[in-house]
């Protein structure tokens, strides 16, 4: 059993060098959208979400990542911008969006959200404290256990 243990180990370490390797082949500028597309992606996205919302309200203010998908011309694009109110520059929201350019005939596409960042409401809560004088007695505490304890005792188990 010690010995299906270990060579699950071994090729599981393998794995992970292997991952590493791989990882470290992969050139990421190469996969970075010039700027001009992903405005104009950016600017065709937030048209659709205007005509979804049925407001006419956004306009790009900042293109913050354009990351293509492959290393092809026609690549589909994620997104992620600010958008910003015609009336007010200041006010920018963050938008999410998957552009797909047009490629043999079919029209562009483009899927949007805007990201929800509000944070939840915090709550205050008011405790009370009385002091009375209780025996007790006191266990030692046991310490907390690792990650891989079902490991450490399947291993004590095997002997």
């Amino acid at each position: 059993m010690k010995f299906i243990i270990t060579i699950f180990s071994v090729s599981y370490i393998f794995l992970l060098i292997q991952l590493i390797d791989t990882s470290k082949k992969i050139r990421w500028k190469d996969y970075k959208t010039n700027r001009t597309t992903a405005k104009k992606a950016a600017n065709f996205c937030l048209s659709l979400y205007n005509n979804k919302t049925k407001s006419d309200l956004y306009v790009c203010n900042k293109t913050l990542t354009a990351v293509n998908e492959t290393l092809s011309p026609n690549s589909t694009i994620n997104l992620m911008f600010n958008g910003s109110w015609i009336s007010e520059r200041n006010c920018t929201e963050p938008f999410q969006a998957k552009y797909v350019p047009p490629t043999n005939g079919k029209n562009e596409t483009c899927e949007v959200e805007k990201m929800n960042l509000t944070l939840p409401p915090t709550t205050t809560t008011t405790t009370t404290t009385t002091t009375t004088t209780t025996t007790t007695t006191t266990r030692k505490r046991q310490p907390p256990r690792s990650g891989f304890w079902w490991f450490w005792n399947l291993m004590g188990r095997l002997g």
